[in-house]
């Protein structure tokens, strides 16, 4: 499956400042910050980049507005289809906070997630 990259000091340090106002579970995911409401993971950081969740029938048109935007694809040839990614730099700090905020209220409106039992149980 490959390697995990572990989220840089700056990039946690910028997904702390933007969610501190934030409801939400704050767990790891790839081994990196993440925020979760009621199950559903809206947002995070892996390597040195923040991911958030956005509704693929948006993605085409933000993709387009927002500079820099892409798919977040952790593992090469293997998308995470319901979330965008951009560098985690202080030029992107704005449009990351405002797609962070639009991610956490996109959430609010999702059903809880039922918890998955464990593996072999």
């Amino acid at each position: 499956m490959g390697d995990f990259k572990k989220a840089t000091d700056e990039a946690k340090g910028l997904f702390h400042e933007l969610t501190a106002g934030m409801e939400g579970e704050r767990k790891p995911m790839f081994g990196c910050p993440c925020l979760f409401l009621r199950g559903n993971m809206i947002c995070g950081t892996y390597a040195d980049r923040i991911f958030f969740r956005v509704p693929r029938d948006a993605q085409a048109a933000a993709i387009s507005a927002i500079q820099g935007a892409r798919q977040f694809e952790p593992v090469a040839g293997r998308p995470m289809r319901d979330y965008l990614e951009l560098d985690a730099d202080e030029k992107h700090r704005l449009v990351l906070a405002e797609q962070l905020a639009a991610s956490w209220v996109r959430a609010r409106e999702l059903p809880t997630k039922a918890k998955m039992g464990k593996a072999g149980a």
